[in-house]
């Protein structure tokens, strides 16, 4: 497997790896899309949230989807010339890195394995994208989590801002938060295998 990824990296052109990017996590932020809609509209498990961050982190993911599909539609006619693409390179590594930062402070950096999964997309992106494009993403990506936690050391805003008290009973997360914490995992584990 890390023969033929690395057999890929070394043929693939510029707009092939914003397509790599683009196939690699619109998946995931569909997945998670669907499975937040889902837990917006159950009883049981919309009482553990806060509605507005979640619809908040819905309308984010949503046109993360949007530019991703924009970008791989454009980018589709054009996957085996050698042209430089750095708007799309850059266009998508903010859309993929957004998106998972936001996910990740919603639920809570260290709450969640969601921060494991960013560090290793990061990395990712290291080996598809020039330096110059992962470094603004992760700058972007950083200043957004140290944000965060600034404020929140602030007590300007909660840890958490996607989950409610209900989505832990006795200090153990309830089984809706066990699952979600698992797909974010395995899901994002399966995308750093790709």
């Amino acid at each position: 497997m890390r023969e033929l990824f690395e057999r890929l990296l070394v043929s693939a052109t510029p707009a092939s790896r914003v397509l790599l990017a683009v196939w690699a996590s619109t998946p995931f932020f569909v997945i998670v899309l669907l499975a937040h809609g889902w837990a917006l509209t159950s009883d049981e498990v919309r009482a553990g949230l806060n509605a507005g961050p979640m619809w908040a982190l819905q309308a984010l993911l949503l046109a993360c989807v949007a530019l991703n599909l924009t970008l791989a539609w454009r980018l589709w006619p054009r996957r085996g010339r050698r042209e430089r693409v750095p708007r799309s390179a850059m266009l998508v590594c903010l859309s993929i890195g957004v998106g998972y930062t936001a996910l990740t402070i919603l639920s809570g950096t260290f709450t969640t394995c969601a921060s494991v999964i960013l560090v290793g997309v990061l990395a990712i992106g290291l080996l598809i994208f020039p330096m110059s494009t992962m470094f603004v993403a992760y700058l972007v990506c950083t200043g957004l989590i140290v944000g965060h936690d600034v404020g929140v050391l602030l007590g300007l805003w909660a840890y958490a801002p996607a989950l409610g008290p209900q989505a832990f009973v006795s200090d153990q997360p309830t089984w809706w938060l066990t699952a979600w914490r698992e797909y974010v995992f395995y899901a994002g584990y399966v995308v750093l295998l790709d």
